[in-house]
C-alpha cells in the first residue's frame, strides 16, 4: 500500500510541477507582450528633424510654404538646452532674427526670422527645439458682461456669503523637490 501511495504521489507531484510550469510560462508570455505593447507607444521625446535639429512639423510646414519667400518673416519660439548665451542670441541675430520675448520659464526666446534661415536657426548646437509662435487672443469669459453680473446684481446678489476654494495639487507637485 506504501509503495501505491508513493507512485500516485509522484504522478500528482508531476502534474503538479507541469501545471506550475505551464503557469510560469503563460506568466512570462503576458509580461513579455506587456512590455511589448509599452515600448510601442508613441515618443515623445524630442527628435532631431532632417535639418539636423529639432524642429516642430508646424516649421517644416513653414518652410516649404515660404521656400520660394525665403525673407518672408515667421515668428517661432526658439527653446535652447541652456539659458540662452549671448552668443546664441547673437547667432540668431546674424541669421536677422529679431528677438521680440525672452522665455525665462522655458530657456527660450520668441524670435521674428526670415523663413529662409530656420535650417540654420535649426543647425546652431544651443537649440533644443524650434516652435511656430502662435497668435493667442483674449477672450472675454471672465468680465461682468460674460457672467451676466449685472442680473444678479439687480437682484440685490452681492456674492456676500459665497465661499471660493481653489485646489493647487500642481504647486504641491511640483515645488515640495524644490524647496
Amino acid at each position: 500500500m506504501f509503495r501505491r501511495e508513493r507512485a500516485a504521489n509522484r504522478q500528482r507531484r508531476g502534474e503538479r510541477h507541469s501545471a506550475a510550469w505551464g503557469k510560469r510560462l503563460s506568466l512570462g508570455l503576458v509580461l513579455f507582450l506587456c512590455a511589448g505593447l509599452g515600448f510601442g507607444q508613441k515618443s515623445t521625446e524630442i527628435r532631431p528633424s532632417k535639418f539636423g535639429g529639432p524642429l516642430a512639423p508646424e516649421v517644416h510646414g513653414l518652410m516649404d510654404r515660404f521656400s520660394a519667400l525665403p525673407n518672408q518673416q515667421v515668428k517661432v519660439i526658439v527653446q535652447y538646452k541652456q539659458t540662452p548665451s549671448q552668443g546664441a542670441l547673437s547667432r540668431a541675430q546674424n541669421l536677422g532674427g529679431r528677438p521680440s520675448h525672452h522665455l525665462h520659464m522655458i530657456k527660450g526666446v520668441a524670435l521674428t526670422v526670415p523663413a529662409g534661415s530656420l535650417a540654420a536657426l535649426a543647425n546652431d548646437p544651443e537649440v533644443a527645439f524650434v516652435s511656430v509662435d502662435h497668435p493667442l487672443k483674449a477672450m472675454d469669459d471672465y468680465t461682468d458682461a460674460a457672467v451676466n453680473a449685472g442680473a444678479a446684481s439687480n437682484y440685490g446678489l452681492d456674492g456676500t456669503g459665497i465661499g471660493v476654494a481653489v485646489i493647487d495639487k500642481w504647486h504641491q507637485r511640483y515645488t515640495l523637490g524644490f524647496a
